[in-house]
Formats: C-alpha cells, sequence, structure tokens
C-alpha cells in the first residue's frame, strides 16, 4: 500500500509578535559583523533596550554602532508615502535599522535577510510590531504566494556581483526583483553615486575603502555602484516603465535632506554650505579641493543631480 507523503514543512520561530520564516534548515553564516551582531541581540533582547539604546548613541559609538542603531537610518523611506494596507518586501534587511521605519507605516512588511543572526536582532528589535513576519534564506529560494506593491533595496543592488552567479548580475537581480511585484508596483531602491562629489574630493569608496575605485570602474571588484544615467539605463532596461531619482544628503545612510528632480541645488533649492565637507564617519579621508565653491559650481550648471552621494530610485514596474 502506497503511503501518502507530504512535504516538511518549513521552521519557523516566534519572536513577540513576529513570526520567522526559515527557507532552508542550514543557514548561511557568511556575512556577519561579529561582535558587534551579538551585542546588538543582547541589547534588543534587553528589558530596558530603548534607554540602553539612547544611552549608546550618546557616548560617540563608534561607527558600526552608529550604523546599526541611528534612527536617522530611517529617513531614507520615512519620507516616503506608501500606500495603505499595500504589502512591502525589504530585501536585505539586515539587523533592522530600515525594517524599524516601514513597521511604523500602515502596511503589511515582509523583510527578507540572509543570515538567522540578523534576522533574529531585526525580530527583536521590532517584537512589538503586529504587521512584520521575517523570511530568512536567499532571494534566490525564495518563492512567496503573492507579489508585492512595494520592494525596498537599500544598499544591497551594489553587492549583487558576490551573491549572484552571472556575468550580468545587477540585471538580473533587478529583473528578479521586477518579477516579484505586481504590475504598477514600485521598487525603491538606495544606493550610492561613484560620482558622488566626496569622493572627487578625498573621500575613499564605501564599499572597498579606497581612494577613486568607483571613479575608476572598480578595477577588479566585485561591488559596483553606478552613475545616475547608467543607473537609469539598467532600470528601464530591465522592464521597469520609468524611474524617478531622489538625492539623499549627506548620503542614503543618514539622509538629512532628500531632494528631488523638481526642487534640488540650483533648481529651487541652495545647498546647505555650513555641512560640507561631507563628513564620512568610520573612515579618515583628505580634502583635495574646496566642496563648498565646487558645489557652487554644480548648482550654477544644474549638475547637482549627476554629482550627489547618493541616490534613492522610485521605480514602477
Amino acid at each position: 500500500m502506497k503511503k501518502n507523503s507530504t512535504a516538511p514543512r518549513a521552521k519557523t520561530e516566534q519572536i513577540g509578535n513576529v513570526t520567522l520564516h526559515y527557507l532552508k534548515d542550514k543557514q548561511d553564516t557568511r556575512y556577519s559583523d561579529g561582535l558587534v551582531e551579538d551585542e546588538l541581540l543582547a541589547l534588543f533582547k534587553s528589558e530596558d533596550a530603548a534607554q540602553k539604546r539612547q544611552a549608546l548613541l550618546a557616548d560617540t559609538p563608534a561607527w558600526e554602532y552608529i550604523y546599526h542603531l541611528s534612527p536617522q537610518r530611517g529617513a531614507v523611506v520615512n519620507w516616503y508615502s506608501f500606500e495603505p494596507g499595500a504589502s512591502v518586501l525589504e530585501i536585505g534587511a539586515g539587523c533592522g535599522a530600515i525594517t524599524e521605519e516601514l513597521v511604523k507605516k500602515p502596511v503589511r512588511v515582509t523583510a527578507l535577510e540572509l543570515t538567522q543572526m540578523r534576522s533574529r536582532i531585526n525580530a527583536h528589535r521590532n517584537k512589538q510590531a503586529d504587521n512584520l513576519n521575517i523570511v530568512v534564506g536567499n532571494l534566490s529560494d525564495y518563492r512567496p504566494a503573492e507579489k508585492f506593491d512595494y520592494i525596498v533595496c537599500v544598499g544591497v543592488l551594489e553587492y549583487a556581483g558576490t551573491f549572484i552567479d552571472s556575468d550580468r548580475p545587477y540585471d538580473e537581480f533587478l529583473s528578479l526583483l521586477r518579477s516579484l511585484l505586481k504590475p504598477g508596483g514600485r521598487l525603491i531602491v538606495a544606493i550610492e553615486n561613484r560620482f558622488g562629489l566626496k569622493y572627487w574630493a578625498g573621500a575613499k569608496e564605501d564599499h572597498t575603502g579606497d581612494f577613486f575605485d568607483g571613479l575608476n570602474g572598480y578595477p577588479n571588484k566585485a561591488v559596483q555602484t553606478f552613475g545616475r544615467v547608467e543607473l537609469e539605463t539598467r532600470v528601464l532596461d530591465n522592464g521597469f516603465k520609468k524611474a524617478d531619482f531622489y538625492y539623499p544628503y549627506p548620503d542614503y545612510k543618514h539622509p538629512r535632506v532628500v531632494y528631488s528632480d523638481d526642487y534640488y541645488p540650483g533648481n529651487g533649492a541652495e545647498f546647505p554650505l555650513n555641512t560640507l565637507p561631507t563628513p564620512v564617519p568610520g573612515q579618515s579621508r583628505v580634502h583635495l579641493f574646496s566642496e563648498s565653491l565646487t558645489m557652487l559650481s554644480l548648482e550654477k550648471n544644474k549638475l547637482f543631480p549627476h554629482f550627489a552621494n547618493s541616490f534613492i530610485v522610485v521605480a514602477e514596474r
């Protein structure tokens, strides 16, 4: 007699109101910030997490802690008006800095993250959220039952060459994201501009730590960011109808202001010159010329969109 067979159920884990869904039994451990992640998990598991976080940030911590804990991280999405009740997929959610802002919106959030450790940090961080699910695993293994109204991809596109085995990893990644969107859905991408003014003026490339890597086209490097024209072309060539560009300053990691193509320095706005030279927390840099004087020239020639340090792109399927 033939027995009925059923596929094994995916493993789940409950932390507060948040359910973690594991795509595979074996977890990927290649990506880690080491002891910082251990400390973040302990912090968010503690009963007085909010007070400990505030005290840590007030004590001039190292860049790694600012990066993971600063509420300013969420500014990359808090300006955007999501449709109430919409479904949002966050790709590469990490330790939850952006998730923390997304769950404040009237939307349903699915946060996809490769590693178990970061996913647990995210879950403890946002354990009170009743509109969050976390999926632990690789995007290539993810088969959602429904497509999404929005996909949020912050600081991930540039690494596509490290997790997609292809001669065209960035195109394949964008095409995959498009396939997960509903018709008319929107992809929100945040990424550095490889021609950002700070790189010309003497800041090291954010991902490689070397001078001028982006300007030189990333020779022999797996990471890749893009200029405005090449990024727009790449997005449109991969099936998106249009791409609207926004320009966070000083960058998308800690935006203080977000400009648009309708309002930017030289087109209705003046740049806050007293904020220059561009701050680069956690890195040493040199100063090859005056960013303030150069910014005035960029304003006069309406070149700011091409030399902004970062982009936020909203692309429609």
